[in-house]
């Protein structure tokens, strides 16, 4: 293997370089979205707050688990449970009217047991007030939404390989090209802003409902403000129960993007359609989803993504998990590098309450994706292989006026056969969360 100064590196290489200066840091963090992209959890949290909600109800504190069962109904509608503790709720903060309407709800939607039903009618009486005497309103919209501010560091802000120089293949003659200080590893301190918003909307009688959902991220790093990414998603839908079960079904489409400094680096549009079953007190979920990946400053890498997904989510009286899969094929619209590739994501979410509001939420994911075709003749063509993992704990404190103290610690690392795609960067993060 030959080492060749900076002096001597290929031209054709070097003018790439010069003339598109932050390509090589674009192409590499393009390579964290579209090589291996762990599936995102599916949000079971509302389990953690169920536990919440009880304890501020022990406490006489309805107001306030009020707005966490709220929260709850919104995430996952098949609550039924959720939706009772508002009826109490309600009924003991004086709001009969409400109460009623909820109660109603969990007659019509979830076919109670016995017991259930003794619990409905003392509320009932102990207001003195029968079911049929007036018709119940119907039920709100419902909107959340939390809003986070994050300080900390981060070792890799430009996603850059952990390596000092580069391989490539000229003629069958193996060529190491050093890279320049500006294309390894740039570690900075930063902040991060992260802001989300649901919204939950009946529509008439028989469960059906309209959801939405947008999320906004940025962050800012203080050395290198150019490495700045901003990220924007948005989902809506419908979802709704299948009669006098606790089953339903969902779907949705919504949109994403990836801005890194001024220019765009991802967009997608994504279309899901999801069945949930209730399956020995866990959630469990399955559906199909299809995905147009564009990368406007690399046009070479747009592709359409379709594939299986699943899920399953459960609730013990100290500890919930979730695990989410992802199973498809990407095919390029065009000449891509690697050509069509398949690709598999695993996430496990775990979430630990510690009483007194307090919680621990950890995550752990992992993707991997294979080429079909050689990834390019400079590489010896090679066929690429590609996983990525992210590791993150993340521990929540409650603070007064609703806010908490919220500290992050996270780990992602990919690796490949190919030395440009190994990557690793972790972060540090600590600030407020506030959810409304």
């Amino acid at each position: 293997m030959n080492r060749v100064s900076p002096a001597c590196r290929s031209r054709r290489s070097e003018r790439h370089f010069r003339a598109h200066p932050g390509v090589l840091a674009a192409l590499l963090l393009i390579a964290g979205v579209a090589v291996a992209q762990p599936v995102p959890s599916a949000p079971i949290r509302d389990e953690t707050e169920t536990g919440q909600a009880a304890e501020l109800m022990e406490k006489g504190e309805h107001a306030q688990a009020l707005l966490l069962l709220e929260r709850i109904v919104l995430i996952d509608p098949t609550n039924a449970g959720a939706w009772l503790d508002m009826a109490i709720a309600s009924h003991r903060l004086g709001d009969h009217t409400t109460s009623e309407a909820l109660l109603r709800h969990v007659e019509s939607e979830f076919n109670p047991s016995p017991a259930i039903r003794a619990v409905i009618a003392h509320y009932r009486d102990s207001r003195g007030r029968s079911p049929a005497s007036a018709p119940a309103p119907p039920l709100k919209p419902r909107w959340t939404g939390e809003l986070a501010l994050l300080a900390g560091r981060e070792t890799n802000i430009n996603w850059a390989p952990g390596i000092d120089s580069l391989t490539l293949t000229f003629g069958g003659t193996p060529v190491s090209l050093p890279l320049a200080p500006e294309y390894q590893p740039r570690a900075s301190n930063g902040v991060q802003i992260e802001a989300r918003g649901e919204g939950d909307i009946p529509l008439g009688e028989g469960g059906l409902r309209a959801l939405g959902h947008i999320e906004w991220k940025q962050s800012r790093p203080a050395a290198a403000p150019e490495f700045g990414v901003r990220q924007f998603q948005t989902l809506a839908g419908l979802r709704g129960t299948w009669p006098n079960t606790d089953n339903g079904w969902i779907v949705l489409g919504g949109q994403q993007r990836v801005v890194l400094g001024s220019n765009t680096l991802f967009q997608s549009q994504r279309l899901q359609g999801v069945l949930e079953r209730k399956l020995l007190g866990c959630r469990l979920t399955g559906g199909l989803e299809g995905e147009a990946r564009r990368f406007p400053t690399q046009p070479i890498l747009d592709s359409r993504y379709r594939g299986l997904l699943g899920g399953l989510a459960c609730a013990g009286s100290d500890i919930q998990v979730a695990v989410n899969i992802r199973l498809g094929s990407d095919e390029p619209d065009g000449d891509r590098p690697g050509g069509p590739q398949r690709r598999a994501d695993l996430a496990l979410v775990l979430q630990k309450p510690l009483g007194n509001n307090r919680h621990l939420e950890f995550l752990a994911a992992t993707g991997y994706a294979r080429d079909r075709d050689s990834y390019s003749p400079l590489f010896d063509n090679i066929v690429r292989q590609t996983r990525r993992d992210i590791l993150r704990l993340e521990y929540f404190h409650p603070l007064s006026s609703g806010w908490e103290l919220a500290l992050r610690g996270e780990i992602q690392r990919q690796q490949s056969n190919l030395d440009l795609f190994n990557i690793r960067n972790s972060s540090l993060l600590a600030g407020i969360r506030k959810a409304f």
